[in-house]
């Protein structure tokens, strides 16, 4: 299982570091061992979302988790388009943390 975080370009290492262990957490709770998580700056020019596809395919992961569907864009056909781009390209399911479902 891989891990995927978006986040503010503002928010605190801390806040990053509590998100990264609730990932950690939900994974050991699911029986999935946590690979990398992929850590996406807004407005950064990073390329953590690329750089998730290529390690879900290499590595043949089963699943990605994130903390919320808002991990992969603040509107909601942007989150779905993200989302089922992962799934369609690389194959794995889509767990979120909270109650929200990963239909996809």
């Amino acid at each position: 299982m891989l891990g995927y975080l978006r986040t503010a370009a503002d928010l605190q290492s801390d806040d990053v570091a509590v998100l990264h262990r609730q990932v950690a957490t939900f994974a050991e709770h699911e029986g999935y061992t946590l690979g990398e998580v992929f850590v996406e700056v807004e407005a950064s020019g990073s390329s953590a979302f690329a750089a998730l596809i290529n390690a879900a395919l290499e590595q043949h992961a089963a699943a990605v988790v994130v903390p919320t569907l808002e991990h992969f864009g603040r509107l909601p056909g942007v989150r779905a388009a993200v989302q089922g781009l992962l799934e369609s390209r690389t194959g794995v399911r889509v767990l979120v943390l909270t109650g929200e479902a990963a239909s996809g």
